[in-house]
């Protein structure tokens, strides 16, 4: 699932605009705690997503005012998954249906989001 996790989120990156990639970000922090509630911060997302952190601050204004995101200090939560999931890019599709055919769904578990999503992408490095 790493690779394919990472050979995805690479094409992202190239191909797609931030607030899509941002997007799919969120949603895939989201699934792998098992919660809409989010503890992270501005410069831990621009370090994941690879951009500087005022871009990024912009970026999830937009999906603010969108109203599918709420922010708060260190933490963003959903508000709206089902236009979240249509303002992402197809690469949330693809990263998704892995997680899911090897797994996935660890709802109910502690975790600090960022970490994990962390993990994953500097295991593939």
């Amino acid at each position: 699932m790493r690779v394919i996790e990472s050979g995805q989120s690479v094409a992202c990156a190239r191909l797609h605009p931030l607030d899509q990639r941002l997007a799919r970000l969120v949603l895939t922090m989201a699934d792998r705690s098992g919660r809409d509630l989010l503890r992270t911060t501005h410069d831990r997302l621009a370090i994941l997503l690879g951009v500087h952190r005022p871009s990024l601050t912009m970026a999830l204004g937009e999906l603010r005012l969108m109203g599918v995101v709420g922010v708060g200090r260190s933490r963003i939560w959903i508000t709206d998954r089902a236009a979240l999931e249509r303002a992402t890019c197809e690469c949330y599709a693809v990263i998704r249906g892995e997680y899911m055919a090897t797994g996935g769904e660890r709802r109910g578990q502690e975790t600090n989001d960022t970490n994990r999503i962390a993990i994953v992408h500097r295991s593939a490095s």
